[in-house]
């Protein structure tokens, strides 16, 4: 029977932060080709400027936070097992005048899908709650689809773990971007969903001219005297390689966020300084070209700009966050080497393995199939097998 119920998305979209954007992005332009009649809710932490940011992107989109909601008034900043569970009541029977009226939305949705990002983490624990009312959802009407795509789960403790493995094994499909959050929870290992959206066109590029040197050093979750000291190592490594004098591109992730240090390239350094802030990477596209040396710590920068051919380095600090992230991407095969900030580690060229954006497009093209599928009417839950555990989904 053909599934006609709304689609309800989570996603960590609306703060802005480009790399959760771009994902949400893509899944929306996927859906409005291949399923434009159905309703699609989008629950995220900034529902209102998520519904500026997607406004052109799906046909019948509406964005809420009722989950996003949930899992702040249960959990605080440390969820209990018996804040899972709360969670898991509130999604059955009500009980939280503030979300009713939304869970009953995300009751009546024939599907429900976690998009990919960063957002579940030890750094935002009472994230994890979303995976636990997904898989509440499922429990309360075994025909509803319930998806997790491209999902990084690391650094997470014993305990979230625990509830992360319970919750998934409700899951109609769910893989990890990366092998440590895949086997940590019994997943399938996928690829970072920014690959679909690289394929549906939701990566935009800004084709007018660029400069060769760009830097992105984020301003939040690294510490900030270690990013300092990396930007002075990097205005001597560039003037040591001849590119003193050479307008330098300040890339922003985040707005704000990732300008901190714009001052102090002003006062450094003898070439024009041109920002692209997130306005305008949304806008007007990816300012990115083969030829380029870019110096990143954010880690959907370090991928689509290898994606489109350009060479880099990612500089890392000391968070475990980062470093899984970042070394899914050396085995990925991006050909970026790798500075760890918290050590002092001296810089090299930046580099690219040639063979790489043409792998990442084979990916994008491997994610749209797995799109299609898992938005296919006639296609079986059953056909997803789960992986590592045994684990299935229920029946």
């Amino acid at each position: 029977m053909p599934n006609s119920r709304g689609i309800y998305l989570v996603s960590a979209s609306g703060v802005p932060n480009y790399g959760d954007e771009v994902i949400t992005r893509g899944w929306l332009r996927f859906l409005a080709r291949h399923d434009p009649a159905r309703d699609v809710w989008l629950d995220c932490p900034e529902p209102g400027r998520a519904s500026v940011l997607f406004r052109d992107d799906h046909p019948r989109l509406r964005t809420c936070d009722t989950l996003w909601h949930t899992a702040r008034i249960v959990g605080g900043r440390e969820p209990s097992e018996d804040d899972h569970h709360r969670a898991r009541a509130l999604v059955r029977h009500g009980g939280t005048p503030a979300a009713d009226l939304g869970l009953e939305v995300a009751r009546a949705a024939g599907t429900v899908h976690i998009l990919g990002g960063g957002f579940l983490s030890e750094h935002w624990p009472e994230n994890f709650l979303l995976l636990s009312m997904a898989s509440e959802l499922k429990r309360l009407d075994p025909a509803r689809r319930v998806y997790g795509t491209g999902l990084g789960l690391v650094p997470a403790a014993e305990a979230h773990v625990h509830a992360m493995r319970e919750a998934f094994v409700d899951f109609d499909y769910a893989d990890a971007r990366d092998e440590w959050s895949a086997s940590a929870v019994g997943i399938r290992r996928g690829t970072d969903d920014s690959a679909l959206a690289l394929r549906v066109g939701a990566v935009p590029v800004d084709r007018r001219s660029s400069p060769r040197l760009m830097l992105l050093l984020q301003g939040d979750l690294i510490d900030r005297g270690q990013l300092e000291r990396s930007l002075e190592s990097i205005l001597r490594f560039v003037e040591s390689e001849g590119g003193g004098g050479e307008p330098l591109g300040l890339v922003e992730g985040i707005p704000g966020v990732d300008a901190w240090y714009r001052e102090a390239l002003d006062s450094r350094w003898d070439g024009p300084v041109v920002l692209y802030p997130f306005a305008a990477l949304w806008e007007n596209g990816l300012p990115v070209r083969a030829g380029q040396w870019w110096f990143v710590t954010r880690f959907h920068f370090h991928l689509l700009a290898a994606a489109h051919g350009a060479s880099g380095i990612v500089l890392r600090g000391a968070s475990s966050y980062y470093a899984a992230k970042q070394e899914s991407l050396r085995e990925l095969g991006t050909g970026w080497p790798q500075v760890d900030l918290s050590v002092g580690d001296a810089l090299t060229p930046p580099s690219l393995a040639p063979a790489f954006p043409a792998r990442f497009r084979a990916l994008g093209r491997a994610r749209r199939r797995l799109a299609r599928t898992l938005y296919s009417d006639s296609a079986p839950a059953t056909q997803f097998p789960r992986q590592a555990d045994g684990a299935r989904p229920r029946a």
